[in-house]
């Protein structure tokens, strides 16, 4: 599901993702009712290993509270932090990677994703969509930097 799909601004009023109101957990309760519902996967995709660790932080409710917190920061301080620092001209000048998933609502957001990113001759972006198992399928060098 799209979080875009997800939230609105009713779902905030009612308790949803980027909800303040007074159930603030009831995102994180739907979830943790039924995790492999909610998120899917399978071990033939991600493989083993990745799949086991998968479990383990889709049942945690720390894990789930932390992914659910990002949603949260990504709709509302997130974006206040990056309007004052495009005000303030504050800028990333260091070369950066930008992964974001295919399933995923940024371009609806912000457009050109890399353009975000990208600030002219102080730093150097690359980026692309991703899957969700892109750890499996990005070379071990992409996933160290």
């Amino acid at each position: 599901m799209k979080l875009s799909s997800a939230v609105t601004p009713s779902s905030r009023r009612n308790g949803g993702i980027g909800s303040s109101s007074g159930n603030s957990k009831k995102p994180e309760q739907a979830i943790l009712a039924d995790p492999d519902r909610w998120y899917g996967g399978t071990a033939e995709a991600m493989g083993a290993d990745a799949y086991r660790d998968y479990q383990a932080a889709i049942h945690d409710p720390a894990t789930v509270h932390g992914m659910v917190e990002d949603y949260r920061a990504g709709l509302g301080i997130d974006r206040t932090h990056d309007e004052v620092d495009r005000r303030e001209s504050r800028r990333v000048e260091c070369p950066t990677m930008i992964l974001w998933s295919l399933r995923d609502d940024l371009e609806l957001l912000y457009g050109d994703v890399l353009g975000v990113w990208n600030h002219g001759q102080h730093n150097v972006v690359v980026g692309s969509t991703v899957g969700i198992t892109w750890r499996r399928k990005c070379p071990p060098s992409s996933r160290e930097k």
